[in-house]
């Protein structure tokens, strides 16, 4: 298993394994909505700054896995501190249960700590067991829960 930082070049394997991630989440959110060219916009961007990591996790020169991260300024009062938002994280269905979503989380948190940032988030939906394994795992602890009513009531 290789886990590497992603390249420009690398930006349609990161837009295919995110469109995967999409068909995942879309269960959990189903209001979710993925644009093939809105992720080519955004990513590309974040290719450009400093404060964000891609990284691909590679079996066998295929890519089977990716995170990104950046980092955001917490401004709260006389506080300045900076933050790694870990905002996305999949492993290929065929290649999960190695340790892969665990090794790319490694990476980012050894990645953040020469940003000096002050701690590291993710959001993970309630019922995705599986994401709240992997993180609980490496320490981090549920920190804001979002209560939600639904109006609209499925038949």
């Amino acid at each position: 298993m290789n886990i590497r930082i992603a390249k420009k070049a690398d930006l349609e394997t990161l837009i295919n394994l995110g469109e995967q991630l999409y068909l995942v989440e879309n269960k959990f959110e189903p209001l979710l909505l993925f644009s093939r060219e809105q992720s080519e916009l955004k990513y590309s961007k974040e290719f450009a700054n400093p404060n964000a990591l891609f990284l691909l996790a590679e079996e066998n020169n295929k890519s089977v896995g990716y995170l990104y991260a950046h980092n955001n300024r917490v401004n709260y009062f006389n506080i300045d501190k900076l933050e790694c938002e870990i905002e996305a994280v999949f492993v290929e269905p065929d290649f999960q249960g190695k340790g892969i979503a665990r090794l790319l989380v490694e990476y980012c948190i050894e990645w953040a700590k020469t940003k000096n940032v002050f701690r590291i988030k993710t959001g993970i939906y309630a019922q995705n067991e599986t994401s709240q394994s992997v993180f609980s795992k490496l320490e981090f602890t549920p920190y804001h829960t979002t209560y939600i009513l639904q109006k609209e009531r499925k038949h």
